[in-house]
């Protein structure tokens, strides 16, 4: 995208980061994209700590059919493979 030099005033630097990488901090708003991912991501513990980053504005953006399994599915611990030394 292009900008005309009197308009690079109006442009404010902002920065991404993962949800994991983002516990224990805060900020004014949190942007969520909401679309497929590998299965065993999209759970409310995930979600949960997106949502609670968020001082006073948080936004879920994408696929509203991705956002009912984030909120009804839990972390199994059982699901993560565990590797047994034989």
């Amino acid at each position: 995208m292009e900008y005309a030099f009197f308009r690079l005033r109006g442009l404010e630097l902002v920065y991404a980061i993962t949800i994991h990488k983002s516990q224990g901090s805060e900020y004014a708003a949190v942007i969520m994209p909401m679309y497929r991912g590998p299965r065993l991501l999209m759970t409310r513990n995930l979600l949960y700590t997106a949502v609670t980053r968020a001082k006073s504005c948080v936004c879920l953006l994408g696929d509203p059919l991705r956002f009912k399994p984030c909120c009804t599915m839990r972390r199994n611990k059982s699901a993560i493979p565990v590797f047994v030394n034989k």
